[in-house]
């Protein structure tokens, strides 16, 4: 089934959800892998004006809630995931 098409906007939080390679889970202990994803959504939000509004780390994934009010949401999550 093909991915429905992106509307952008900079009023709606978007979800944004991603698996590690495999399914595999993290292969450092979480409460580090924890600090990388603090980091790097640090750097999202100061650098590219991102607003997060909810971050779930889970063994292998991740769930965020975002905005992006300078409607860059391809920018932010470019840097996000190749800063993780």
């Amino acid at each position: 089934m093909p991915r429905k098409n992106l509307i952008r906007n900079d009023i709606f939080p978007y979800h944004v959800t991603n698996r590690t390679q495999d399914q595999a889970f993290y292969p450092i202990p979480q409460d580090e892998v924890w600090e990388i994803y603090c980091d790097a959504l640090r750097t999202v939000c100061w650098a590219y004006g991102a607003k997060i509004h909810a971050f779930v780390l889970m063994g292998n994934h991740y769930h965020m809630l975002l905005t992006t009010p300078e409607l860059n949401l391809d920018d932010v999550m470019g840097h996000f995931q190749s800063t993780v």
